[in-house]
This record gives structure tokens, C-alpha cells and sequence, in this order.
């Protein structure tokens, strides 16, 4: 995978992967991002990788550890209504958006 381990980049504040397929590992490795505790990714551009609605679930189960992000970008991605739902449920939940203004 060409997506390196991402949580030995501490001042890590944007990373960009687009139009490039994106592997398991390498969205594993950007999940353990998100969810590590020392983590300063605020934003995150998943543009034009082939994610679906499972991958995008597996990105919003570790927004809600994370509390840094402040912009992501899935475009032009296979994301459906079941990934959306995710989405919208995860940005509907003040205790997450309470956590990210009081970071």
C-alpha cells in the first residue's frame, strides 16, 4: 500500500489521496489516524478513490473518536443512500460536532 503509517506524522494537517484506487491497508491505516489520540488531520480529500458505502462506514466509525477533522472530501466516489445515512448520522450527532468546537 502506498498509503504510509500515518500516525508517526504528528504535525500531519492534510493528507490527499486523488484519483487513485485506495487499497484496504491504506484505508486502515488512515482509520488508525483518525482515531489516534495525537492526531492534527483537519483535512482529509478522499477524492475519485473507489470508496463505497462499507468504506465510507468504516471512515465515519472513526470519526466519532476523532475530534480534529474539519473538512472531508469524498467525491466522486460510489458512495449510495446507505452511506450517506452514515454520514448524515454522524454530523447529526452534537456530541461530536459539541467535541470538535471545543478542541
Amino acid at each position: 500500500s502506498f498509503v504510509p503509517e500515518l500516525t508517526s506524522f504528528e504535525n500531519l494537517k492534510e493528507f490527499r489521496i486523488i484519483f487513485c484506487r485506495l487499497a484496504p491497508e491504506g484505508l486502515a491505516r488512515i482509520s488508525r489516524t483518525l482515531q489516534h489520540d495525537g492526531n492534527r488531520l483537519k483535512v482529509l480529500d478522499l477524492d475519485s478513490t473507489g470508496m463505497d458505502d462499507d468504506d465510507v462506514g468504516i471512515i465515519v466509525d472513526a470519526l466519532r473518536r476523532n475530534n480534529t477533522l474539519k473538512t472531508l472530501d469524498l467525491s466522486d466516489n460510489s458512495v449510495g443512500v446507505r452511506g450517506l445515512r452514515a454520514l448524515l448520522k454522524l454530523v447529526n450527532d452534537v456530541s461530536s460536532i459539541d467535541a470538535t468546537l471545543t478542541s
